[in-house]
């Protein structure tokens, strides 16, 4: 039975080997072996594609995923547009590592402001929030997201947006974002 991403559970293969098989996490492709353990117990467990992040206990074994720290930043088409108008909002993300990353989201809050429109990827929507799942997320990776929508209603606002992982995450401080926007009649504009 495995645990999505962030744990990986599993037992000794049953074809034969007593404690000489070879284990799979399943999920990240890294591959567990053991070395001769006694009565089905692994004796030493190593993973080369996983900094040998693992936890070990009779015969199974909870995989335990390396934190990291995201990043996020946005920028938008225009800082002042009138009713009717498209904005462009697009968000940067990347993962700084150390380890890679499962189960991402990517949540914004568009302004009532704005009229949502289509975005890049596809995403859901639920009275303004829009949510991403971004899924695996690699050490080092970087996703862009763009969201395009109309102004509707006149007035500054603020759009948001977080993003969150299943992975513990080292610095919490830089997985938010906004950006000031304001929609204004065209005689207001001057």
């Amino acid at each position: 039975m495995g645990f999505h991403c962030l744990f990986r559970q599993w037992s000794q293969d049953r074809g034969g080997n007593q404690g000489g098989g070879i284990y799979t996490s399943g999920g990240f492709g890294a591959t567990w072996s053991s070395n001769n353990a006694p009565n089905g117990q692994w004796s030493s467990v190593t993973s080369s594609a996983d900094r040998n992040r693992l936890v070990v206990g009779e015969s199974l074994g909870l995989y335990i995923a390396p934190p990291n720290d995201f990043a996020i930043s946005e920028t938008v088409s225009a800082f002042y547009l009138g009713p009717g108008s498209n904005e462009t909002f697009t968000f940067t993300i990347t993962n700084l590592g150390p380890g890679d990353a499962c189960s991402v989201v990517v949540t914004d809050f568009l302004p009532t402001n704005f009229s949502f429109v289509s975005s890049v990827p596809a995403a859901s929507t639920n009275l303004g929030i829009i949510t991403f799942n971004m899924g695996l997320m690699t050490n080092s990776a970087t996703a862009t997201i763009s969201i395009h929508a109309t102004a509707v209603v006149t007035g500054p606002t603020i759009n948001s947006a977080t993003v969150f992982a299943a992975t513990p995450d080292l610095v919490t401080g830089n997985n938010s974002c906004s950006a000031a926007v304001g929609v204004y009649s065209p005689s207001a504009q001057t």
